[in-house]
């Protein structure tokens, strides 16, 4: 009986850090994402700008 409920306890701690763990990559490429969408968006700020100057 107790053997079997720490296997529960186990797998439980296992699925959650599963659940817990694509969480956190979903995050990070969220992150990723948005980083290089701004990273982006300065570079036509950029080139926007560099194009005003040479008119």
């Amino acid at each position: 009986m107790f053997l079997s409920y720490m296997s529960y306890v186990f797998g439980k701690i296992v699925v959650y850090s599963v659940i817990s763990g694509s969480d956190y990559i979903i995050a990070v490429t969220d992150y990723i994402i948005a980083v290089t969408d701004y990273i982006i968006a300065a570079t036509d700020f950029i080139i926007t700008v560099g194009d005003y100057r040479i008119y």
